[in-house]
């Protein structure tokens, strides 16, 4: 008899154990779902929609306009050129300031050199414009200072 007894006492700890359990996970998601309910409930619409224009907004920078860049392709078999014209996105007034005609010159380089590298497969194709693009930014933020041309424009891109 005291087996049958004390397999019953033991059955019923772990059921009050779990229900304890249970009723405390329900309370804390009951307070914390009050809790989400009055922020939300007491934010002010005016703050909200703030917030979110100002993570929206994204004010274009000044924009500097390159001399078009005419470059042989990479390819013996069939010589081919690449006439590019660029605005390029600056982070702000002071990088303008920067670009004086040593500048310049040293950007226009490094553009030039990436692009006399391309072939003609390199050149062609939404997917191959947009590789052109992120390399030009790459370059010309190493001849000027990192971080200072958020992106460029093509204004002009011509294979023949």
């Amino acid at each position: 008899m005291k087996d049958d007894e004390l397999t019953e006492e033991d059955d019923l700890e772990p059921k009050a154990k779990t229900s304890k359990v249970v009723l405390i996970l329900l309370v804390l998601n009951l307070v914390v779902s009050a809790l989400a309910t009055f922020k939300l409930m007491t934010a002010s619409p005016a703050e909200a929609s703030e917030e979110v224009a100002a993570e929206e907004t994204d004010v274009p920078g000044p924009l500097h306009t390159f001399d078009p860049f005419v470059v042989n392709l990479n390819d013996v078999k069939n010589p081919r050129f690449l006439k590019i014209a660029i605005d390029a996105e600056l982070r702000d007034d002071e990088v303008i300031k920067e670009l004086d005609e040593t500048r310049v010159r040293f950007a226009r380089d490094a553009v030039m050199r990436y692009l006399s590298s391309l072939t003609i497969e390199d050149a062609m194709g939404e997917a191959a414009k947009t590789t052109i693009a992120n390399e030009v930014v790459a370059r010309l933020n190493g001849a000027i200072s990192e971080g200072a041309v958020k992106r460029i424009l093509f204004a002009e891109f011509v294979v023949q």
